[in-house]
């Protein structure tokens, strides 16, 4: 008899608790988020309103998608999660085709 032994967490499992994490936070902004810098909670929580806030705006198309992407940039390192993402394959992503790629997961 074997043991339920948890599986190793793959890349498409650790993409999506990233983004679950960073939207189930969004309860309770308070001040700004580099007035919040020593308590993590408080932190996040903000970077989540900021979220929600664009969400409940009522805009669409282009103009939210860039504000939305706006926003992620400031506080996430999205290369380093495209990079994660490849694996092993990072390394042969042409130096040439690097930045179209990260603009292709950026949008």
């Amino acid at each position: 008899m074997t043991k339920n032994l948890p599986r190793p967490l793959n890349r498409r499992a650790f993409m999506r608790l990233a983004v679950l994490a960073g939207t189930a936070m969004s309860a309770g902004v308070g001040a700004p988020v580099w007035a919040t810098a020593n308590d993590p909670q408080s932190y996040v929580n903000a970077i989540a309103g900021e979220v929600m806030d664009l969400a409940n705006a009522g805009q669409k198309g282009p103009e939210l998608k860039a504000k939305f992407a706006a926003v992620l940039n400031r506080y996430i390192n999205l290369k380093a999660i495209a990079n994660y993402a490849l694996g092993p394959y990072v390394k042969k992503l042409p130096s040439t085709r690097k930045d179209e790629f990260y603009d292709l997961v950026n949008n």
